[in-house]
């Protein structure tokens, strides 16, 4: 990626969920991310590959940003990849530095009622600059990104990833912008149906397996009856706010029924049918 400046790569972990009409919300979020850079007077940020024009040891610095020169689209970088090194859009928690430097934009796809740093939201997403980052459940990075994580966990391999790109947002030497909230979060099965005993859950500090006692008490199946769905997203990600979550939708979506017929298909222990 970095010998060839590939272009930016999106990487989702396998827990990531997301709202179903996320190609509206993405595309949303496009326009409104090239009025944020503009706003924020963005220049590109230094590439260090042989060649580059934004080659700042070369080329010298950028030109400064001019408002007779706005940020335009670009077909072939939509996402203006020369002007950042991450762009997380699903993280768990994100610190208060740089939290000021923000685009709100309206958005029908974000339930009312967010807090975002003692300010109440409407249906209304953010666009920040990143403050530092935990967990990495959907971010896309540049091929300038690329290396500084590369060099920068080289020196330190005893250091989960989040953690270091977290560092380097707060010591300000990666370019990093975010969401809030986040347009990607992490499911997790719901309780009462026998996957947490399982050691089943997302977890990284490795779930420990449990037989299911056969005479369990499992109440979460008859939420599973009416809803369709053994899925909802981890209860301690307080930012996650989805309108239609892809998910629970996907009942509906797939088999183009409503979910209470779910029960018809369950296995039945009278007629062992």
């Amino acid at each position: 990626m970095t010998r060839l400046r590939s272009p930016p790569v999106l990487i989702l972990e396998s827990d990531a969920a997301w709202d179903i009409n996320i190609r509206l919300i993405m595309s949303r979020l496009n326009s409104h991310f090239i009025s944020f850079l503009n706003q924020i007077n963005s220049t590109a940020v230094h590439d260090p590959s042989f060649g580059s024009s934004n080659n700042h040891k070369t080329h010298g610095p950028p030109p400064a940003y001019s408002p007779d020169k706005p940020i335009v689209a670009n077909p072939d970088d939509p996402w203006l990849s020369e002007h950042w090194d991450l762009f997380s859009i699903g993280q768990c928690f994100e610190y208060h530095q740089d939290h000021d430097i923000k685009l709100v934009y309206d958005d029908e796809s974000v339930p009312e009622g967010q807090d975002y740093w003692g300010q109440k939201m409407g249906k209304e997403r953010v666009i920040r600059k990143s403050g530092g980052i935990t967990c990495t459940t959907a971010y896309a990075i540049s091929h300038t990104g690329a290396a500084k994580l590369l060099l920068r966990s080289a020196l330190d391999l005893d250091n989960p990833v989040d953690l270091l790109m977290r560092r380097l947002v707060m010591s300000r030497d990666l370019v990093s912008y975010s969401l809030f909230p986040p347009v990607v979060a992490q499911w997790e099965y719901i309780g009462g149906i026998g996957m947490a005993e399982r050691g089943a859950q997302s977890d990284i500090n490795g779930g420990k397996h449990m037989d299911t006692p056969e005479n369990a008490h499992m109440p979460g199946w008859e939420d599973v009856k009416d809803t369709g769905s053994i899925w909802t997203t981890k209860g301690h990600h307080r930012d996650v706010a989805f309108d239609k979550m892809a998910l629970k939708e996907a009942w509906t979506e797939i088999i183009g029924e409503e979910p209470k017929k779910f029960e018809a298909s369950l296995f039945n222990p009278e007629t062992q049918n």
